[in-house]
């Protein structure tokens, strides 16, 4: 699953004189983060000192906060209790910085960042920007099995990446952590997101799959390659595609067969993807009742489906069923290009 680290801009409060956009936008943004992590397509961190920082600036999310700061919004179609429930979900889903990644606090100097991201920050979020960006960067640098974005409340660049230059002074432990060995000179890279799609165009749907290679991972990943079509396409992707489970009952342990034959399971996502969106038809073929080509195509008794093939490499090959109301279940992947067999 891609993970990321949520900045305090986003969670922050909007001032009253943001107006009635600022607070549309804040739950927006609020909304969108904590709806991909409710699918399961993202764990996200909040650092402790995020929410101090917050709490400090009188801008932390509790009801009393949003209350003071939104109560002459009359116009605004949210309530108070609604703003709050969403930050609270989003904050609930969340795990520790800290007890994930051992560093409680990163001392630096002479830091500086390419764009300059933190021009209209006030001081203390433009502060704390910093510091996440000069700590991400170093936890990606010592690894920790991925590379930790950062999900910032405000437009990031194009790009998506800022570089980082820092001196450190002194690392701050979380207890029982061994210690990491950290160097002097800082210099390196963190991606940026303030859009969920942005992230989500850039992640690998195939590891979806890989971490559980279930039903469960297999529909997420393929819901993501869906979206990233839509993306490429110009349109806005729709997270909760296909709505059903299009997954045959013996689907998942062919494609386990498949991939233990040093398949590409980047092929077969992009395969199923163009047989979901009736992608180049031409390229699917009947499964038929006999070896002739003028043999009807086979057809299942329970529901009238109609049993295709599409090529997923010289010899790999996706079987599926179309049913009669058009909905797509893929039954099987086989790797032998003469195997006609399809689960039914």
């Amino acid at each position: 699953m891609t993970s990321a680290t949520i900045d305090a801009s986003l969670l922050a409060v909007p001032l009253e004189s943001s107006g009635e956009t600022g607070l549309t936008q804040y739950i927006a943004s609020i909304s969108e983060w904590r709806n991909i992590m409710c699918d399961g397509l993202l764990k996200a961190y909040i650092r402790k000192q995020t929410e101090e920082l917050l709490s400090q600036i009188d801008r932390f999310p509790d009801f009393e906060t949003l209350k003071k700061n939104i109560k002459n919004q009359h116009d605004s179609p949210y309530t108070v209790r609604d703003i709050h429930q969403v930050v609270t979900d989003l904050r609930s889903r969340s795990l520790c910085f800290e007890d994930e990644f051992g560093i409680r606090d990163l001392l630096t100097d002479k830091e500086e960042i390419s764009p300059d991201v933190t021009e209209n920050l006030d001081d203390d979020l433009k502060e704390q920007l910093l510091k996440n960006l000069v700590l991400l960067m170093v936890i990606n640098r010592i690894g920790h099995g991925s590379d930790q974005p950062l999900i910032v409340g405000f437009q990031a660049p194009d790009s998506g990446t800022v570089h980082v230059k820092a001196r450190k002074h002194d690392v701050e432990y979380v207890d029982g952590f061994l210690p990491e060995k950290i160097p002097h000179k800082l210099n390196g890279d963190v991606r940026l997101y303030s859009k969920s799609f942005a992230l989500i165009r850039d992640v690998k749907a195939q590891d979806y799959f890989l971490q559980n290679q279930n039903e469960e991972g297999m529909i997420r990943a393929l819901r993501i390659k869906i979206s990233q079509a839509y993306l490429q396409r110009g349109e806005n992707p729709d997270l909760n595609q296909p709505s059903y489970n299009p997954l045959g009952k013996g689907f998942i342990e062919s494609v386990n067969l498949y991939m233990k034959a040093g398949k590409d399971l980047e092929k077969l996502l992009k395969t199923m993807v163009e047989t979901f969106e009736r992608i180049a038809v031409g390229k699917s073929h009947w499964l038929r009742t006999g070896k002739s080509g003028g043999s009807p195509q086979r057809v299942r008794d329970k529901d009238g489906a109609g049993a295709w093939r599409r090529k997923v490499d010289q010899v790999s090959r996706l079987h599926y069923w179309q049913c009669p109301a058009g909905r797509i279940e893929f039954a099987n992947v086989t790797t032998e290009h003469n195997d006609d067999t399809i689960i039914f």
